[in-house]
């Protein structure tokens, strides 16, 4: 992920330790490849996110897992994010077959949450995610320069313990819907 898309699969297959034919052999082409490393990365957030969630995880605390381990997993992993900013400016589209159907069960996922009461009604649960996804990226992308120039977000409650808390805290705070707030912060006080 170090030399960008724009890299041909021999040296892709140097890199990796095997030869070219055989690289092409299990993923059929470069842009199989990348599928590959993006729906395995998929993967293992949606393994880390249900691995977060309490055993009876109802409609609030997927949202507040998901979503903590959907940030905490961005900002550990901007290799990902490099590799799919330089698969766009290739003109390659970072939506695999593995993010449509992360996607459509995330949606799901919202769509009853919104039912329920947890998250707002007021924006189609796909204008929330894709919110929320721009908001986490756009966030780890710059992270580094937020904290070189000591960048402070107080999004009210209380003291954050870093910039990445600062951000859950604000996007709950833009998703949930105001009568699910209070109980969210009761249950993120309780271990």
């Amino acid at each position: 992920m170090e030399h960008g898309y724009a890299v041909g699969t021999r040296q892709i297959a140097a890199l990796a330790g095997v030869t070219q034919p055989l690289l092409l052999h299990h993923f059929g082409s470069k842009d199989g490849l990348f599928d590959a490393v993006i729906d395995r990365a998929l993967e293992r957030l949606l393994a880390r996110q249900t691995g977060a969630f309490p055993h009876e995880a109802d409609d609030l605390d997927f949202v507040l897992h998901g979503l903590r381990m959907l940030v905490q997993s961005t900002l550990d992993d901007p290799a990902l994010l490099r590799l799919a900013a330089w698969a766009r400016l290739a003109g390659r589209s970072p939506y695999t077959p593995g993010a449509a159907t992360y996607w459509q069960w995330l949606t799901s996922r919202f769509e009853t949450a919104q039912r329920s009461g947890v998250l707002r009604r007021d924006l189609p649960a796909t204008s929330l995610l894709i919110i929320l996804d721009a908001a986490v990226k756009g966030f780890a992308e710059r992270a580094g320069a937020y904290a070189a120039v000591e960048v402070r977000l107080k999004a009210g409650g209380p003291p954050v313990r870093s910039l990445g808390d600062a951000l859950f805290d604000v996007l709950l705070q833009g998703v949930l819907a105001p009568e699910a707030l209070a109980e969210a912060r009761q249950r993120l006080e309780c271990p």
